[in-house]
């Protein structure tokens, strides 16, 4: 049968050239890009499982980048520890060096020289330790070479050094009559017999008020002791005949000043000023006194605040019955700039302060004070301070200032301050580490601010841990009602029964806390403040110093990340500087400082041991996934060239048959 109309034979043969013809282009496809799964038409559950493993190869591949790149960060972060280590090594030599009594005055100068620039150092290689733009140890205010660097006394003992004045044209206070009132003018004072007399006439009311008096030696008043020793200039045991004018102390110190008047309120080298300016003084001795009292002055004012106290020091121990202060028992002054106090402070009860016991100054700047400052009675302790017992001054401003002492008191406790019950006072660029110990209302910088005043804390940190055995005990401020924290970092540990918080123990709706850090490691149970945060006006951009994370898996989950902490703070090493290796506690400092460098060292060998591992189990993992997607996605080119082949002679030979086929329905003329 011959058919015209329809060529069955062609239509077979197209059929059979089609399908040798894709097969072909099918076997050309695979060989030339050497996977059998080229879209999911070829396999489409192969092909889905293909795509799957190559996303897994893919995040292994950068997974395995990251582990390379968390072992040179943890590799960069160690070696620069074991120079933080070394050096410290060296400080703890130059320590137990100073610690020995064969070293004089310029010796020990060296000494603290080399450790200086040793702290420097250390400081500098922690703050520089970065990796792509990643500060390793952690940034923050504690290191940040911003509060406090300058802040520290020269080789003559004072904050700022003293150009020392000519006073040979000065009358020297021997030669006037003590029993006279003494003319308004400039004396010369060498001697302690000519400090005698001036405190003599003071108490006497025979010096008019704006004399002006200079020393010209350094004054040894050891022979001042019997009969309760010393009597202060102004006062005498009370508030009458304050010292009314200027004392200079040129840049010498007074040495070996005793007081034991248990009994006796304004205890100190001065009882009593008004409207008066000490300066460029030192003072060294021991007190014992009833109240009012400090090392350099025990009364600064009582009618007028136009008293005036810069560049003096007292190394003063202070023990007193009813609160005062280092340097200044109560400070009805103007301002306080440039002094600090060493001596430790012990009070019975009442206002206490490591500086001053009361302050109604309205600048406190460049201070500091580095003793233990003491005072717990259970009944009727009111505030204490390791600078300032009681800020009192509205619109106050405490700047630059630190405390490095321990604090410990059964009344409101503060690290910097115990109570700050002024409107608008201001405390910016200070710090405070050493730890604070209370009952309740505990701060590591305030111990509490009043409920009716506004007070602004600003750049500033704490190092110590801060503990209360009552309520109301934070990192920043025991009670912080209308209080504005910003800026601030808490490194230390808060321990407290109720009311505890990581800044603020109590706070209000007019609280605000932002901006500010705190180590996550030793608080991970405590709120930011100890009440609700939804009673507080602002809590915002709040940072936990805690934990870096590196990607070492391809999944969401913990098991793929590897997360340590690399952050520590030095703070605590500078203090070193400031009071000089021979100083008491140098050596558990140092030791402190290497204890945590080594801690560190070991944490981040154990974390680089973790991060080899990794890498070897991401490349056992990468090198199983892709063995897994050959054997489904790849061709085998052995047998895609045979079918190439076989698809190639079927193609031809349908090409021939096409043309036989076409031929077939032209026989049907040959029968017409």
């Amino acid at each position: 049968m011959l058919n015209i109309n329809t060529n069955i034979s062609s239509l077979t043969v197209q059929n059979s050239l089609n399908k040798s013809t894709n097969a072909l282009n099918q076997a050309i496809e695979r060989m030339t890009t050497g996977f059998k799964i080229n879209g999911a038409k070829d396999n489409a559950a192969n092909f889905s499982i293909s795509t799957n493993m190559s996303t897994k190869i893919s995040a292994y591949m950068i997974a395995e980048d990251n582990a390379s790149a968390g072992i040179d960060f943890v590799q960069t972060a160690s070696s620069n520890l074991a120079l933080m280590s070394d050096l410290g090594s060296r400080l703890r030599s130059l320590a137990e060096q100073a610690a020995n009594g064969t070293y004089g005055k310029t010796s020990i100068q060296a000494i603290n020289s080399e450790a200086a620039s040793i702290i420097n150092e250390i400081y500098r290689i922690k703050n520089s330790t970065t990796y792509n733009g990643i500060d390793i140890f952690g940034e923050n205010a504690a290191d940040s070479g911003e509060i406090g660097t300058d802040l520290k006394a020269g080789p003559s003992g004072f904050i700022e050094e003293v150009e020392r004045r000519d006073t040979s044209s000065m009358t020297a206070l021997a030669s006037v009559d003590e029993t006279q009132t003494l003319a308004r003018g400039s004396y010369s004072i060498s001697t302690a017999e000519e400090l005698a007399k001036l405190a003599t006439m003071q108490n006497a009311g025979l010096v008019e008020a704006g004399s002006e008096f200079v020393l010209t030696n350094d004054i040894d008043l050891s022979a001042y002791t019997e009969n309760g020793g010393w009597k202060p200039i102004g006062g005498n045991n009370g508030y009458s005949n304050p010292f009314e004018g200027t004392f200079d102390g040129n840049g010498y110190k007074i040495t070996n000043l005793y007081i034991d008047r248990p009994t006796n309120h304004c205890q100190g080298l001065f009882g009593y000023i008004e409207d008066a300016v000490i300066k460029n003084v030192g003072v060294e001795g021991n007190i014992t006194a009833h109240s009012n009292s400090g090392g350099l002055v025990g009364l600064g004012g009582m009618n007028t605040l136009t008293s005036v106290v810069e560049n003096c020091y007292a190394d003063v121990d202070m023990d007193l019955a009813n609160g005062g202060g280092g340097l200044l028992g109560a400070a009805n002054v103007g301002k306080i700039v440039n002094c600090y106090a060493t001596g430790d402070v012990v009070s019975k009860t009442w206002v206490v302060g490591g500086l001053a016991g009361r302050s109604k100054a309205k600048e406190v700047t460049n201070c500091y004070a580095t003793g233990d400052v003491v005072c717990w009675d259970e009944s009727s302790v009111i505030a204490t301070g390791g600078l300032l017992g009681k800020q009192e001054t509205t619109g106050a401003v405490i700047s630059n200032c630190f405390t490095t002492g321990n604090v410990k008191s059964s009344g409101d406790t503060g690290g910097l301050v115990g109570n700050s019950s002024a409107n608008g006072t201001v405390i910016q660029n200070c710090y405070t580490t050493g730890n604070v110990n209370g009952i309740n209302l505990v701060g590591g910088l305030v111990g509490v601010t009043g409920s009716g005043s506004t007070v602004n804390i600003q750049n500033s940190y704490t190092i110590g841990d801060i503990s209360g055995s009552g309520m109301n005990v934070g990192g920043i401020a025991g009670q912080g009602i209308r209080a504005t924290i910003s800026n601030c970092l808490v490194l230390g540990q808060i321990n407290g029964n109720s009311r505890t918080g990581i800044f603020v123990g109590y706070s209000g709706v007019n609280t605000t806390v932002e901006e500010s850090s705190y180590n996550g490691q030793l608080n991970q149970n405590l709120g930011l403040t100890g009440i609700s945060s939804s009673t507080v006006n602002n809590v915002k951009d709040i940072y936990e110093l805690a934990d870096t994370s590196l990607q070492v898996g391809i999944d969401s989950n913990e098991s793929s990340k590897i997360t340590f902490n690399s952050f520590f703070a030095l703070g605590g090493l500078r203090t070193i500087a400031v009071n000089g290796l021979e100083a008491e506690g140098t050596l558990e400092k140092i030791d402190q400082f290497l204890k945590e460098v080594n801690a560190r060292q070991t944490d981040l060998g154990a974390i680089e041991n973790r991060l080899t591992s990794s890498l070897e189990e991401i490349g056992i993992k990468y090198e199983n996934l892709v063995s897994s997607r050959s054997t489904i996605r790849d061709a085998d080119i052995a047998e895609e060239s045979s079918q190439y082949i076989r698809n190639q002679i079927l193609q031809q030979a349908a090409a021939t048959l096409l043309a036989t086929a076409n031929q077939t329905p032209s026989l049907a003329l040959q029968l017409i």
